[in-house]
């Protein structure tokens, strides 16, 4: 109940840019002036980001991930929460890819970086807990993304990118400094490089046939057998 209660937490601050004036996320046109870029506030980024913590942190768990009834609650609220994440998934890459152009990142430019990047890693995090993190996969994180490359790539990003302490300048240093409100939820350093380690191995294996034969089919990913499905995947 914890878990499920968490990932509706998570959900509720995922849908927090809809609240915001202008529009919704989700079938209207994308608030701000760039299609593809972050043009949220930074505290949406970070209340995202630390829902999606706690609701990793609720997650069931074991050496082989969770199994029987907590196992299929758990798949129903990670389809949930991968549902509503899409919808962010080309302000989540176009953010990244802008602030990380830029070789010297102002401090609040930098917290939006690191917020980003949580809600990359702590969903990723969440999928690890659930499936067991020696069995993800370019299978299982193609899945999460549901056979969408731009999301893929978005979610790996944020993953590599994401640092285990605050970074200078942001206000969410631990040695007083002016925090603004900032909120900053770390994966241990440990965690934090295998969760790297198996998000770079599991994009290598994104290009390979096996993976390319999944495919989104009423709403299930199931094995297709349609060549021009790996021939797209491909290129």
């Amino acid at each position: 109940r914890a878990a499920a209660e968490c990932c509706k937490l998570a959900r509720h601050c995922i849908a927090l840019p809809s609240a915001l004036p202008g529009g919704s996320v989700c079938g209207t046109p994308w608030i701000g002036d760039e299609a593809q870029d972050w043009s949220f506030h930074i505290i949406i980024a970070e209340a995202i980001s630390a829902g999606l913590a706690a609701a990793a942190a609720a997650m069931p768990a074991g050496s082989n991930g969770a199994a029987g009834e907590d196992l299929n609650s758990a798949m129903v609220s990670l389809e949930e929460l991968g549902g509503d994440l899409d919808a962010l998934a080309a302000h989540l890459f176009g953010g990244l890819c802008r602030l990380s152009s830029s070789d010297a990142t102002p401090g609040r430019e930098a917290r939006l970086f690191q917020a980003l990047g949580g809600i990359c890693t702590w969903a990723l995090a969440a999928v690890c807990r659930v499936v067991g993190i020696d069995r993800f996969s370019a299978a299982i994180l193609w899945e999460f993304a549901s056979c969408y490359a731009l999301w893929a790539l978005a979610l790996a990003k944020g993953v590599l990118i994401f640092a285990t302490c605050p970074p200078q300048g942001t206000g969410l240093e631990p040695d007083g400094g002016k925090s603004d409100g900032a909120v900053f939820v770390a994966l241990p350093l440990e965690d934090t490089e295998r969760l790297q380690r198996l998000v770079v191995g599991a994009v290598c294996g994104l290009p390979t046939v096996s993976v390319a034969f999944l495919a989104e089919v009423d709403g299930e990913i199931e094995e297709s057998e349609d060549n021009s499905l790996v021939e797209r995947h491909m290129w």
